[in-house]
């Protein structure tokens, strides 16, 4: 039985050991505006990605169904989402650029750039918060347990990104 079983092991090993030892399978490439995504999200233009934009700013006001007295709040929190939606495809364009294709940075650069990440989203936070809070403090109950599922989907994050998880290069 032994001497059945022993062959057969063998065979396995040997088919399955140069599996063990391949290479990893690359990531998928980032698209336009920071991490990973299909096919279809690396061919996204930056009218694709302020077309996205606008209709998920156009869905956190219809979702939030202000009123006539509540409407002169929004153009501030509108302009703040914007302006901060620009500031992120300008960062992440500019460390796309400045990637070397096969080239890692060094630890400390990698530090320093996760830093300089952070504070950018920390500071895009700030001027969120301060944009919205005028119109926020005239929010009914219903309003406010709507405002941060629809901010958040406005802001353009998904279930596994928000502030200080923008895509870079490494």
């Amino acid at each position: 039985m032994i001497t059945r079983i022993l062959p057969a092991f063998a065979l396995a090993a040997a088919l399955a050991a140069p599996a063990a030892f391949a290479a990893p399978e690359p990531p998928p490439p980032p698209h336009e505006h920071g991490g990973h995504g299909g096919p279809e999200a690396a061919h996204l233009t930056p009218e694709d990605v302020k077309a996205f934009a606008d209709a998920r700013i156009a869905a956190l006001k219809a979702g939030l169904q202000l009123t006539p007295a509540q409407e002169k709040n929004w153009p501030g929190l509108e302009t703040a989402l914007r302006d901060i939606g620009r500031d992120r495809l300008a960062r992440a364009a500019e460390a796309h650029a400045a990637h070397k294709p096969g080239e890692r940075p060094d630890a400390l650069e990698a530090l320093r750039r996760r830093a300089r990440n952070t504070h950018a989203a920390a500071t895009d936070l700030e001027k969120l918060a301060s944009a919205a809070a005028p119109l926020y403090e005239t929010l009914d109950e219903g309003q406010k347990r709507r405002f941060g599922p629809l901010l958040h989907r406005a802001h353009g994050w998904g279930p596994h990104e928000g502030p200080g998880h923008e895509h870079q290069p490494e």
